[in-house]
């Protein structure tokens, strides 16, 4: 058996058969929504991460300069 690439973004598929990234999921279902003007920043830049305490929403600018 493979083992998982730990870098790779998660994604499931919800019930409406859309695939989503599992760390959004995460984030929208224990935080709340995400900003229409914001990404996730994984904060220990782990994008397999779907722990919504490591996950911070910030402009594409700020994720970029991280």
């Amino acid at each position: 058996m493979q083992k998982p690439n730990l870098k790779e973004t998660l994604r499931v598929r919800l019930p409406s058969g859309m695939k989503k990234r599992a760390a959004r999921v995460a984030y929208e279902v224990f935080i709340g929504p995400i900003p229409e003007d914001k990404v996730l920043d994984h904060l220990w830049r782990r994008r397999s991460c779907v722990n919504e305490a490591h996950l911070e929403p910030v402009t594409t600018r700020i994720n970029l300069l991280r």
